[in-house]
């Protein structure tokens, strides 16, 4: 039998803390006094959280001796995504196997292969060019930003702006939701 599984994109540090603490939202959200609906959707990345409320998830999770820098991975002007990304890995498996044991299936993880890098250039082809450069040399390249911005005379603080710029130009030219089938 084939089956698929679907993954939901997901803020992995922050899923792994409260994995590890045997924590869920609504664990966090006590300890921390921020809602369970915000924690949920800081962590499926449909929201930016605030300085604030990033450093009371910071200081919840290092009491527990966790430490979690939970804005490090984010543009800072990355709001959230409006919808999901979904990510579908499809297997054979027979399906006694997974009857008659209690263990989970694991599919393997996915290549970077798998997405569909033909179809994120067309999408960056579509945007400016200064937007086209500094993601083909930066996002997408082997270029730091410092080194981009000195390659045009800018300073690295005004080019991680126009990086966040154009990475948000691109989440809105990719539309609402992109599938990356494996």
């Amino acid at each position: 039998m084939k089956i698929t599984a679907q993954t939901r994109l997901k803020h992995t540090g922050l899923l792994d803390a409260l994995r590890q603490l045997g924590w869920t939202n609504i664990k966090l959200a006590e300890r921390t006094g921020i809602s369970p609906s915000l924690i949920g959707m800081v962590i499926n990345l449909k929201t930016r959280p605030s300085e604030k409320t990033a450093q009371k998830i910071e200081f919840a999770l290092g009491e527990k001796d966790i430490y979690l820098k939970v804005l490090e991975e984010w543009p800072t002007s990355f709001k959230g995504f409006k919808k999901t990304f979904i990510i579908e890995q499809t297997k054979n498996v027979d399906i006694t196997r997974m009857i008659e044991n209690e263990s989970p299936l694991m599919l393997p993880p996915v290549q970077e292969d798998s997405i569909d890098y033909e179809w994120l250039h067309e999408q960056v082809a579509k945007l400016p060019q200064h937007h086209q450069d500094i993601l083909n040399k930066v996002y997408f390249g082997s270029m730091t930003t410092r080194e981009y911005a000195e390659s045009i005379n800018r300073t690295q603080q005004a080019t991680a702006a126009n990086l966040d710029t154009a990475i948000n130009a691109l989440l809105k030219q990719c539309g609402s939701s992109r599938r990356v089938n494996r």
